[in-house]
């Protein structure tokens, strides 16, 4: 990456950063699918002669976009618990894009998840992006029992339950 401070003068921004079973994207139009996006998490309690331990599973996709800036980017990427101990980072390493006129106008990102956290509790996903200072938290809930969001402004007929 270039350490020349024009190249990334202007930051993007978060666009959307949500947990999910599946990102799509379309090919001929940009548009972008997210699948079942959730913020919780079920705690397994398994019996204790099992011998497995209590754990939640953190299964799906963590999408990210960032919209408008230009530049070259790198963004970091960790899942972190409440006192901020790192649980697990990214093992491919920072993701690095490029944005701007005339080249993209925004990045999209998809990390398939397959990671075990120790206990009920919140937990954050933290993205930092450098060069600059956007820091962006995705947080969830690890809990015994998941529960439905609340929804206002929707027709709902014809939704699963």
């Amino acid at each position: 990456m270039s350490t020349d401070p024009f190249d990334s003068a202007l930051m993007p921004e978060i666009w959307f950063a949500v947990l999910c079973s599946g990102l799509n994207i379309n090919r001929n139009t940009g548009h972008i699918s997210l699948q079942n996006v959730f913020n919780q998490v079920r705690l397994m309690e398994p019996p204790d002669e099992s011998g497995i331990p209590t754990h939640g599973h953190v299964q799906g996709v963590l999408a990210v976009g960032l919209t408008g800036g230009m530049g070259k980017f790198s963004a970091e990427i960790d899942l972190r618990d409440m006192d901020e101990n790192v649980l697990w980072t990214r093992p491919e390493g920072l993701w690095e894009f490029e944005v701007g006129l005339g080249i993209k106008q925004a990045a999209v990102f998809g990390q398939q998840l397959s990671v075990w956290v120790p206990e009920a509790g919140r937990y954050h996903f933290l993205i930092r992006v450098t060069p600059g200072h956007l820091v962006h938290p995705i947080p969830f809930e690890v809990a015994r029992q998941i529960g439905p969001t609340e929804v206002r402004g929707l027709d709902t007929k014809g939704q699963s339950e």
